[in-house]
């Protein structure tokens, strides 16, 4: 699956963008997609890290929703993590974000904002999953980052560094590990595990169940579904279109896994469980 064979994908459009001149974009979604180019996108210039340990550009996808918490200290820890990728470009999309949120992060090099007329999750996913189909020759990776799972403690280089340790042919996605237990039963789908097929007066114990501590030494986890707060995408898993759904990452997942793409929990890409998300918890 070379890059070159993802120009077919180019021609499906997933959105319209409008740049204003202070590098806001406001992306209006339509209806019904429709079969025309898309529209051009401003040269992006990536920034570049003087110390990375992974030599891979990326796109980092966040979608910014309600007021967070730790704002100054989210984008310093943005700044970190991407300094362990060689290059990289941020894309925003707002989902009814306060100002202060955004003047917060709109100082980050190298990103741009988007909005989206009555937003919603699934509106910002495939906003931010457009742009990087469109600018997808520039960019070995999608990062899909949740801001407040990753940037509320700091990520150590060596949870990217595992990855130099494996070739690309080894695998197309990998999802996140917790330092305390993994969370993330909802978009977890396994051989075992899938909460959307068990009722829901028995998705709680499933739930609960599945909420485990995984050892950095435990091996590749293969699922077929996952988040965790962090998803990192080989960008060739774009030459089949996969679309967000209304529920949350697992019709995107499914999309790409069904096609035959290798998908992994890391055991070793491990994100510091900060006490304030205890509530992911049962």
């Amino acid at each position: 699956m070379q890059k070159k064979a993802l120009r077919s994908v180019l021609t499906q459009p997933r959105a319209r963008t409008e740049i204003s001149e202070d590098n806001v974009v406001t992306v209006n979604v339509p209806v019904q997609p429709k079969i025309e180019p898309p529209p051009p996108q401003p040269s992006l210039i990536l920034w570049e890290s003087p110390s990375f340990v992974y030599n891979k550009s990326a796109c980092i996808c966040i979608v910014l929703n309600q007021d967070l918490k730790f704002l100054e200290s989210m984008a310093s820890e943005l700044q970190n993590f991407r300094s362990h990728l060689s290059k990289t470009f941020i894309v925003f999309v707002t989902n009814n974000a306060s100002q202060e949120t955004v003047d917060v992060f709109k100082g980050v090099p190298s990103s741009v904002f988007m909005t989206v007329p009555q937003p919603t999750e699934t509106k910002c996913r495939n906003v931010y999953l457009d742009f990087v189909t469109q600018n997808v020759n520039l960019f070995d990776l999608m990062i899909v980052m949740d801001p407040i799972i990753v940037l509320k403690t700091h990520f150590p280089s060596s949870s990217l560094n595992c990855l130099n340790n494996l070739t690309t042919a080894e695998w197309d996605v990998m999802f996140a590990n917790q330092s305390y237990k993994y969370y993330d039963v909802e978009s977890l789908i396994t051989s075992t595990c899938n909460l959307k097929t068990v009722p829901e007066e028995s998705r709680k114990i499933m739930k609960a169940s599945n909420q485990q501590h995984i050892p950095v030494d435990s091996g590749l986890i293969e699922v077929k579904s996952a988040f965790g707060g962090l998803g990192i995408y080989n960008t060739k898993i774009l030459a089949t279109p996969s679309y967000y759904k209304n529920d949350g990452h697992v019709s995107f997942n499914l999309g790409i896994a069904n096609n035959g793409y290798k998908m992994y929990i890391h055991p070793e890409i491990v994100i510091e469980t900060h006490p304030t998300n205890a509530f992911l918890y049962v």
